[in-house]
């Protein structure tokens, strides 16, 4: 089948080498599926001539639902499809729309993630049109042609596109120039005027459009426009002159100016608020570090003095050595003692949570080894014994997740008893994360306790004959929380203890990864 003159001339200059980057493409095929016309990016992976368009595997599964817009309607856009072709992994937004009443199918493509590369590559062309003298006729007819293809092109591409004439008046825009900017079909006809449709533009978008008419391309990577709609918007734009050559029958060239134009809106408002937060964290590491010091000497001075005054007065003669008065020094003894041992814990998790994670790839098997080889005396003293199976490598910071597992292997130590303690830890991936479980033959965590066994100061254990503040298991939560991971206790465990971590795998952006407060 073939496709009439009008909808197959020579590409226009500034079209072809946009094509030719590899940055867009387009695919006309007829009603029946057979590509009669493919360009761009479009020729890397689409069938050649003649073939099925949906005989490619991709295109398969999208036949029906294509096919039904023919007599319906419509549209079918498919953003950041991924696609392979011979130099690797593409991911394009896509479109397909039936034309002249379902006579023919129009696929037109851009990658996802290269309109910067798009913008950059039309910003290197200029569209140059060259005048045929034999056959004026002729010439005005491809002319015809190519404008009608351009701007069939500009509409329906997947990106804030407006083609305007040297007026400043509408040649062409894309669907979604007119939905980001509240502007309707009418707004945005041939010859409409751009100003009278966008109500609010800068004095750096009005000097852009002046100097690409003199023929200089411009950009801004922040600006303001307010469109038809009355909204606001932060956007990023570039300003390309093009020409066609002197119009039929003057001495004035014709071309003007293709405005590409991304709605950054969300963008500008996410980083204001990621700095506004990390100011808080700013100040809030300050804190605790003023916080860190007070407790490290000024709230443990008085506790100091109580402790030495209730030692001095224990020495004095005709303290009684049995009856109540001994019962009340011991008392003041013991909650020193206790009061002692809270603030050092207390300054140790200030201290630990004070530090940025320093997030790489390590090997987890390495953190646990370092972990049982702080902990060798209390291991021999246990007669304890640790299996681990093949842990995986995870990002993370090996020194953090070393105290990780010391505070762990140390409570299963401390609670095992009589018993001879066995650990065992092995790993299971579950998509971008792995899953740690942590298990021992202690005597386990009551179904009750399971929730607050990682608050600060919470001991599940009231035996005074067990040493222990509460904040080595805070401390696990902290590591974890600052991992973009998780720990908890498996409630349902009724031998022993049985702990889940999770901690993502080195697969995740590293780019995705921010430090966390302290829960």
């Amino acid at each position: 089948m073939s496709v009439s003159a009008p909808l197959n001339p020579a590409l226009p200059d500034i079209m072809r080498d946009t094509l030719a980057a590899g940055l867009l493409g387009f695919c006309i095929v007829d009603h029946e599926g057979c590509v009669l016309r493919r360009d761009g990016l479009l020729s890397q992976w689409a069938p050649p001539p003649g073939q099925p368009l949906f005989g490619h595997p991709v295109m398969e599964s999208l036949r029906d639902a294509v096919f039904a817009l023919r007599g319906a309607g419509g549209e079918i856009v498919l953003p950041g499809l991924g696609m392979q072709d011979a130099e690797g992994k593409l991911k394009l937004d896509i479109r397909f729309v039936w034309m002249e009443q379902g006579k023919f199918l129009l696929v037109t493509s851009s990658q996802a993630a290269g309109r910067t590369e798009m913008e950059a590559a039309v910003a290197q062309a200029r569209r140059e049109q060259h005048i045929l003298e034999e056959r004026l006729h002729a010439r005005e007819l491809q002319l015809a042609g190519q404008r009608r293809l351009m701007a069939l092109f500009i509409r329906n591409v997947p990106a804030a596109i407006a083609m305007l004439d040297r007026e400043l008046r509408y040649v062409a825009a894309s669907d979604r120039w007119r939905s980001d900017f509240g502007l309707s079909e009418a707004a945005t006809q041939v010859g409409a005027a751009l100003g009278a449709t966008l109500p609010g533009t800068s004095a750096q978008w009005q000097a852009g459009l002046t100097g690409s008419l003199e023929g200089v391309q411009n950009g801004c990577d922040l600006d303001t426009l307010t469109g038809a709609h009355g909204r606001s918007d932060y956007v990023r734009w570039r300003f390309l002159p093009w020409e066609t050559g002197s119009a039929a029958g003057t001495e004035a060239p014709g071309g003007g100016v293709l405005l590409f134009c991304e709605t950054i809106t969300a963008q500008v408002e996410q980083a204001r608020k990621l700095e506004e937060q990390a100011v808080r964290l700013r100040s809030a590491n300050v804190d605790m570090k003023n916080f860190s010091l007070a407790l490290s000497h000024d709230l443990q001075a008085p506790l100091r003095q109580m402790v030495k005054f209730a030692q001095l007065l224990d020495g004095e003669p005709g303290v009684a050595q049995v009856g109540p008065g001994r019962d009340f020094l011991d008392e003041i003894h013991g909650a020193g003692g206790r009061m002692q041992r809270m603030i050092d814990g207390l300054v140790r998790y200030l201290r630990v949570a004070a530090r940025k994670p320093a997030l790489r790839r390590i090997d987890l098997g390495d953190a646990v080894v370092a972990a049982q080889a702080n902990l060798r005396t209390d291991f021999l003293a246990a007669r304890a014994r640790l299996d681990a199976g093949a842990l995986p490598q995870v990002l993370g910071d090996l020194e953090l997740l070393t105290l990780l597992f010391q505070n762990l292997l140390q409570n299963s130590l401390k609670f095992a008893g009589t018993a001879d303690s066995v650990v065992d830890i092995a790993a299971q991936q579950h998509g971008t994360s792995w899953q740690i479980v942590y298990r021992d033959n202690g005597p386990g965590i009551a179904a009750g306790g399971a929730a607050r066994a990682f608050d600060l100061f919470q001991r599940l254990d009231s035996r005074r004959d067990i040493a222990g503040t509460g904040v080595g298991l805070a401390i696990c939560r902290w590591i974890a929380d600052v991992h973009h991971g998780s720990i908890s206790i498996d409630a349902a465990c009724r031998q022993g203890l049985r702990i889940v971590i999770t901690l993502p795998a080195c697969e995740v952006p590293a780019a995705s990864l921010s430090s966390a407060a302290p829960a």
